[in-house]
């Protein structure tokens, strides 16, 4: 659509620019009439006028121009030329036309200045309201643009406000920047939401810079913008690493007086903290509260979840600590930052204090609480090393039964990191019995289940236990794919069964295709 309606303005620009070239060839062509012209007296000049308006709306635009052309003994003036235009627009074969409208209504401007008269004021409005109304926006901007700079007609506030409300409900966003930018040449003020509209848009297509250079020159005009507006220039400048200009503007809504509240602080907040200007971060959290601006959970959870990704977790936990102290409302997202962190650098005790503090305020765990305390009690230290692995395993497992006892189903993902640590730790019984977990509380397996369990009795070369979970993948209805093949032709190489291998191999080459696809 968007290219149909650009090549519509190409082409309403080309007819135009053709007019100054070639007069007469850009002219609509009029048939010589056998009527004699100096005959024509004030009667048939009302008879003629009929006959163009009938002309027009039948989108006979040669004939109608011959009837004006006809006019004796005063020619034809802009308002026939007017009346012309406003009934083909106004007609069905106008809007049954589509396109080729556009092309018509050009053709008619050219006309008139070629041959004349010149096209007024009221001929630019009339050509711009019929466009508009058949929706041919970019035609629309197209008169706009003939008309303000080329003619110096200067088009009246609405007219341009109803083309930027169309283009922006129509999502034409290319053309809805080029009547704001015509707007501003014609220091007209854009009302609240089309400003915010704007910079919206130049934000989603990734111009925060010039959406804050927009927002400036409009308050520099006198325009009062409101918070949200600039709340999103503030984000933006700060998640595309522009924090220097957004610190900028924040000096500057302060020092024109305009409210900010935690959201404003909290863009600040996260483009320092992305930089890594943590004193500065710090800074900004102490003028919230002395300002009176509560931070919310969202700007302790920016300044955490930053502090946890550059190693820094003993700030975050006293950062975290401060929220609790301040009295905020902790949520699950917070929380569960902290705990992949604490995990990850195995601070297991420090996490269940994470953990119990979800239970007082009455958090219910989700399934990122539990995978990074499974993973984080699977992750201490070397396993092979790790003596009491088993136990912190078993732990897991209580955690996750504790958690569903309070309505909290884990995911297979969940299950899958257990079982890796029973795999690591060669306790294949408890691995089965972790899969016998899987099924009463129907949670279901999946082929990395069995795969892990299947790999690992591989290696062990435990006959009995790549019987039953060939057993169990067969109930559950999982096929063996190129990762269980791989394992069980190692396991027949490794115990000389050369002639199961065989047979395996056959398999592969007859699911060859299939096997690839899985494997890649």
């Amino acid at each position: 659509m968007l290219a149909s309606c650009r090549r519509v303005r190409l082409r309403f620009r080309s007819a135009l620019a053709t007019a100054a070239a070639s007069p007469v060839e850009a002219s609509i062509s009029t048939s010589d009439s056998d009527v004699d012209p100096e005959s024509h007296g004030p009667a048939d000049a009302t008879l003629l006028r009929r006959r163009m308006r009938a002309s027009a709306a039948e989108g006979n635009l040669a004939a109608a121009l011959d009837a004006l052309a006809l006019l004796r003994p005063a020619p034809a003036g802009a308002h026939d030329y007017n009346a012309l235009l406003h009934a083909y627009l106004r007609s069905g074969q106008a809007a049954a036309q589509h396109v080729a409208a556009a092309e018509h209504v050009a053709a008619v401007l050219c006309h008139m200045r070629s041959v004349g008269p010149a096209p007024n004021a009221l001929t630019f409005n009339t050509a711009f309201n019929g466009l508009l109304r058949l929706g041919h926006l970019d035609a629309s901007h197209a008169v706009l643009e003939e008309m303000w700079s080329r003619c110096g007609f200067v088009p009246s506030f609405t007219t341009v406000d109803r083309l930027i409300k169309k283009a922006i409900s129509g999502s034409n966003f290319e053309l809805a920047l080029k009547v704001f930018d015509l707007m501003l040449s014609l220091c007209y003020f854009p009302t609240l939401p089309i400003a915010n509209a704007i910079v919206s848009i130049l934000l989603k297509s990734g111009s925060a810079e010039i959406a804050y250079e927009v927002f400036m020159v409009l308050v520099n005009r006198k325009f009062v913008p409101d918070v949200y507006m600039y709340n999103q220039i503030l984000f933006g400048l700060c998640k595309s690493g522009c924090s220097n200009k957004a610190l900028t503007l924040f000096c500057n809504l302060k020092k024109r007086g305009l409210s900010l509240n935690v959201y404003s602080y909290t863009a600040l907040v996260l483009g320092l903290c992305k930089e890594k200007m943590w004193a500065d971060a710090y800074r900004a959290l102490e003028n919230m509260c002395d300002e009176e601006c509560k931070p919310s959970v969202v700007t302790y959870t920016v300044i955490v979840n930053f502090l946890c990704r550059d190693g820094k977790i003993d700030a975050a936990m006293h950062v975290f600590r401060m929220a609790c102290k301040n009295g905020c409302c902790l949520d699950s997202t917070i929380c569960n930052v902290l705990l992949h962190a604490l995990c990850c650098e195995d601070r297991i005790p420090e996490a269940r204090v994470i953990v119990d503090l979800m239970e007082e305020a009455g958090l219910v765990p989700d399934y990122f609480t539990i995978s990074s305390l499974a993973a984080g009690f699977l992750k201490i230290g070397d396993v092979m090393i790790c003596q009491n692995f088993i136990r912190m395993v078993k732990k897991a497992l209580a955690l996750v039964s504790g958690m569903m006892e309070r309505g909290l189903v884990p995911s297979t993902t969940t299950y899958n990191t257990i079982l890796k640590g029973f795999c690591m730790e060669l306790d294949l019984q408890g691995a089965l019995q972790m899969l016998d977990h899987f099924s009463s509380t129907g949670v279901p397996c999946d082929s990395v289940s069995f795969n892990t369990i299947l790999s690992a009795a591989c290696r062990q070369q435990n006959a009995s236990v790549i019987r039953m979970v060939l057993y169990r993948m067969h109930v559950e209805g999982i096929n063996l794919d190129a990762i269980s093949m791989t394992c069980l032709l190692r396991y027949f190489h490794k115990c000389g069964k050369f002639a199961e291998s065989v047979n395996l191999v056959e398999s592969l080459r007859i699911q060859g295709s299939l096997l690839f696809v899985h494997g890649t």
